[in-house]
C-alpha cells in the first residue's frame, strides 16, 4: 500500500511539473511573438 502512495505521488508530481512547463511554454511562445510583432512594426 505504501508502494502504491508512493507511486501516486511520483505521478502527480510529474503531472504538476508537466503542467507547469506546458504553461511556462504557452508564456515564452507568447513573448516571442510579441517582441517579434514589436520589433516588425519599429522597422516600419
Amino acid at each position: 500500500m505504501a508502494r502504491k502512495r508512493r507511486t501516486f505521488s511520483k505521478e502527480f508530481k510529474l503531472e504538476a511539473r508537466i503542467n507547469r512547463l506546458e504553461r511556462e511554454k504557452s508564456i515564452l511562445k507568447k513573448a516571442t511573438a510579441l517582441l517579434m510583432s514589436e520589433e516588425t512594426n519599429s522597422i516600419r
